[in-house]
């Protein structure tokens, strides 16, 4: 049986984790011997890892909170004896220089899953893999300036982590009543980590600006250091009746299902797993121009792109979509009809196996 070690720096809340654990427990299933080795113990989406079966340990005895650290890492590598180390996150991939020196037989496999600048240490360790996998093709071109040769790398577009729920208008229903969004409201979510560059300030600005569709509600899910800047801002706009914190969820499905269509605002991505999901549940998706976002949607069939940082375009598309039935139904259908086939879990394993060589 072939043995693939995923290394993580921690199992935080995050589309890398999340894919690293999914990843783990799909190869699992096909037969391949997958355990994720990370720096920090435990972490939100351990427990998660375990549910699934997925062998989980860490450098850490003890959770020094330091992302960075990685106490007895290449010993630790040697004694699983793994065919391919597959490094998940910035902080392991910065670590394939010195898996190469002490371990120059092993088959390393690094990744880019992220549209932010990589810190130097992190572009020169990518050229001591053997090969390297990208979630989206703006990130796999943008490599080229490192000097790694094309070649090497290989574009693996996000699956869903969890199988969509089928459309339930009962569940649609129970949703929207409990967040206070009446059946005439267009909602808007969003998704994300309340992280700098993430956007939502820029979605919370936008709302305002667009104070003649007042049926527009924007629900933002999930948590993090920028939340409070973000609901200050909700307060000095005095939008709070437009506008819902929804806090962390584990499973963001009925949100979908009760939603209009999904709202992206991001800096810097590389393919939002977000999207992909929204779009799997047949949400319509009008975003910002960065990284990847364009590679999860067509525009102008199932979705709308905007130039990055223009907040005027962003709520003129989102008026010229809400005040349109038909033309939001027709997306949502293109929407539904267009995301399992790009964003397909069985390719995605298929395309891990041969770069991994598993």
């Amino acid at each position: 049986m072939s043995r693939l070690l995923i290394l993580q720096d921690h199992l935080r809340h995050g589309g890398t984790e999340s894919h690293a654990v999914w990843l783990a427990a799909a190869l699992r299933g096909a037969g391949v011997d997958a355990g994720i080795l990370t720096f920090r113990p435990r972490g939100p989406l351990a427990a998660r890892a375990k549910a699934a079966g997925v062998p989980l340990d860490s450098l850490q005895k003890r959770d020094t909170r330091l992302d960075w650290y990685a106490p007895g890492l290449a010993r630790a590598v040697r004694e699983r004896e793994p065919d391919t180390v597959l490094l998940m996150g910035r902080m392991a991939n910065a670590r394939a220089g010195t898996l190469r020196k002490a371990l120059p037989e092993l088959r390393i496999v690094g990744s880019v899953r992220t549209g932010r600048r990589l810190p130097w240490i992190v572009r020169r360790s990518l050229l001591a893999c053997d090969a390297l996998v990208c979630n989206a093709r703006v990130i796999a071109d943008s490599l080229a300036a490192f000097g790694v040769a094309a070649e090497k790398v290989t574009v693996i577009p996000n699956p869903p982590v969890s199988a969509p729920l089928a459309p339930d208008e009962a569940v649609r229903n129970r949703v929207r009543e409990g967040l206070r969004a009446s059946q005439s409201d267009r909602v808007m979510l969003c998704v994300a980590g309340f992280r700098e560059g993430k956007g939502q300030a820029s979605l919370i600005r936008t709302i305002a600006r667009a104070p003649e569709f007042s049926r527009l509600v924007l629900w933002l899910a999930g948590d993090g250091p920028e939340r409070r800047a973000c609901e200050r801002l909700v307060a000095e706009l005095r939008i709070a009746h437009r506008v819902r914190f929804l806090g962390h969820t584990d499973d963001p499905r009925e949100l979908y299902l009760a939603a209009d269509f999904a709202v992206m605002a991001s800096e810097a991505e590389a393919l939002p797993n977000f999207l992909v999901e929204a779009q799997l549940h047949g949400l319509p998706v009008v975003a910002m121009d960065a990284g990847g976002v364009k590679e999860t949607f067509l525009d102008g069939e199932s979705g709308v792109l905007v130039p990055a940082g223009d907040e005027a375009a962003l709520a003129a598309a989102w008026l010229t979509l809400a005040d349109d039935a038909p033309r939001l139904a027709a997306y949502a259908a293109k929407a539904r009809a267009y995301a399992p086939g790009v964003f397909s879990e069985s390719s995605a394993i298929a395309a891990y196996r041969r770069v991994l060589k598993l």
